[in-house]
C-alpha cells in the first residue's frame, strides 16, 4: 500500500501539474500565433514552444496511463510502488516541459519585432 505521505505528495503534484497545464494552454493558444511577421528568431521560439508542448502531452498521457492498472483490480505493493514512481517522474517531466514551452511562447511575443 502507498503511504499517506506518498498519497499527499502525488495529490499536491497532480494539482500543480493541472495548474501548469492550464497556464501552458493559455500561452499555447494566445501566444503561438502572433499578430506580426515571424523573423527567424520568432520562428525558432514558436517551433521550440511547440516541440516542448508535444513532450508535455506525451508525459501527461504516460502519467495518466500508469493509473489505469489500479482501476481494473488490486495490485501488489511492489507494482503499486513502481507505478507511483513512474507517475512521479512523468509528472515532474511534464512540469519541466511546461515551463520550457511557456518560456519559449512568452519569449516569442516579448522579442522586438517590426
Amino acid at each position: 500500500m502507498l503511504s499517506t505521505a506518498q498519497n499527499v505528495t502525488m495529490t499536491v503534484l497532480n494539482v500543480i501539474v493541472l495548474i501548469a497545464l492550464l497556464v501552458f494552454g493559455v500561452f499555447a493558444v494566445y501566444n503561438n500565433k502572433p499578430n506580426f511577421e515571424l523573423t527567424p528568431e520568432h520562428l525558432y521560439d514558436q517551433q521550440k514552444g511547440q516541440q516542448w508542448g508535444i513532450w508535455v502531452f506525451v508525459f501527461i498521457i504516460v502519467s495518466w496511463l500508469v493509473t489505469l492498472p489500479g482501476i481494473f483490480g488490486p495490485l501488489s505493493n511492489g507494482w503499486t510502488q513502481v507505478l507511483w514512481w513512474i507517475e512521479l517522474v512523468t509528472n515532474v517531466a511534464s512540469l519541466v516541459c511546461c515551463c520550457a514551452a511557456i518560456f519559449y511562447y512568452h519569449r516569442l511575443n516579448t522579442r522586438p519585432h517590426d
